[in-house]
């Protein structure tokens, strides 16, 4: 479903919904109890708090992710016997980070 379609075979309401999404300005009660609704949570500083502190969980999350995922790569061309120039060519890690890696893993 897009917000821009060009079939009308939705109901008002949904139109109306869809609308909004897409930046128009409320246009029927609900959507207009909606947009209130939006606009106390955007200027609530307790649910930007929580929001700032969801987002920098999920960037952690993501930076560990990332480490792990080049971790398991790092161990893989160890395991495969390629030199450590050739996997920080490939990896973007330091010689000193891949033998980190390697030596706590028992592969150097």
């Amino acid at each position: 479903m897009s917000t821009k379609g060009t079939e009308d075979d939705i109901s008002k309401p949904l139109q109306y919904f869809l609308d909004y999404v897409y930046g128009k300005s409320p246009a029927d009660e609900l959507v207009l109890e909606m947009d209130s609704v939006v606009d106390k949570v955007k200027h609530s500083k307790e649910w930007r708090l929580e929001y700032m502190t969801l987002e920098m969980e999920l960037r952690r999350q993501r930076k560990e992710g990332n480490a792990e995922g080049k971790a398991e790569v790092v161990l893989g061309m160890l395991e495969d016997k390629l030199s450590l120039d050739m996997i920080a060519k490939y990896t973007k890690l330091t010689i000193e980070q891949i033998t980190e890696i390697g030596k706590a893993h028992s592969l150097i």
